[in-house]
């Protein structure tokens, strides 16, 4: 069964990928907000299979630099998605900051053999991140009732597949590193969650790619 996710994970990380370039010519300017997620899902996918399960290389360092990447897809989404709001994208400049600020003091406490730990503290930086600047979206969007039919939206889309990606794997996150070396629990069982999560993910790029198409 987890070998069974991870193929399906790997062709839902190529699929948006894929997906784009074969309807560019039809997707709207929504997708330009997103495009660095397809990117990254496409390029990570290719390494982890190679790499990680192929060549069985030590995959710490690489989810480390996949952790900034992924922060630098977020904060380029709702930097760009509040293009008029000079004070929403204030607060996200200053985000990058902080995260950078973060990123690099736990460099000093990061080890390769012993990385679940400080990476969680990234990984919930990215949540809480996602979570604040996602409620300021809906606030603007329900103030101005500036779209018609949100199920149709590719923003609101990714946005709820944000959410949902970054909220149902925090605790896993965050508790990671204690599964790991507590033996009464299958951190591999457990990790199935993120496995999950990230294939939901990659359908709703899909679907966000789909919406946009120009009519």
């Amino acid at each position: 069964m987890q070998v069974l996710l991870f193929y399906i994970s790997c062709v839902f990380g190529l699929l948006p990928f894929i997906y784009f370039l074969l309807n560019y010519k039809t997707v709207g300017k929504d997708v330009s907000l997103f495009k660095p997620f397809i990117f990254l899902a496409f390029f990570s996918t290719l390494y982890e299979f190679i790499f990680s399960y192929m060549l069985k290389i030590n995959s710490s360092v690489w989810f480390r630099i996949y952790l900034l990447l992924e922060f630098m897809c977020i904060f380029y989404f709702y930097f760009n998605l509040f293009e008029k709001q000079i004070k929403a994208r204030r607060m996200a400049f200053f985000g990058l900051i902080l995260y950078i600020f973060l990123f690099g003091i736990l460099l000093f406490y990061w080890k390769e053999n012993d990385n679940l730990k400080t990476d969680s503290f990234l990984s919930a930086y990215n949540t809480l991140f996602v979570i604040l600047f996602s409620l300021l979206w809906f606030q603007k969007i329900f103030s101005n009732i500036a779209i018609d039919n949100l199920f149709r939206s590719p923003i609101f889309i990714i946005i709820s597949a944000l959410l949902i990606y970054y909220t149902s794997t925090l605790f896993l996150f965050l508790m990671s590193d204690y599964m790991l070396k507590d033996k009464e629990y299958s951190f591999i069982a457990f990790w199935q969650i993120n496995v999950v999560s990230i294939i939901i993910l990659r359908i709703f790029f899909i679907i966000g790619i789909k919406n946009s198409f120009k009519k």
